[in-house]
């Protein structure tokens, strides 16, 4: 996982942020705020509880084991992909 992670509340899911937007000037973006490496764990821990009801620990399990990789690209399980991203998973280990 990231040591640390910005977060723009966005619809359902909390994005990670890096850079410049192209919004009209006079739109007014929600806060960002910056998680410290203990933050994040516990963000993403909670967001994959919320969307799978399992530890973050297991969903990094079962992704190394294989289990998500016939559901990647299905629309959806795109709870799935949005944690293997908010996760950082494409890493190597």
């Amino acid at each position: 996982m990231v040591n640390e992670m910005a977060l723009r509340q966005s619809g359902h899911h909390a994005l990670p942020v890096e850079s410049d937007t192209t919004d009209p000037p006079d739109y007014e973006l929600p806060p960002i705020r910056v998680l410290n490496r203990e933050e994040t764990r516990t963000f993403f821990d909670d967001k994959v509880r919320e969307l799978l009801g399992i530890s973050a620990e297991e969903f990094v399990e079962r992704w190394h084991a294989g289990d998500y990789a016939d559901i990647l690209d299905n629309s959806p399980r795109s709870d799935i992909m949005y944690l293997t991203l908010l996760g950082n998973l494409g890493r190597s280990k």
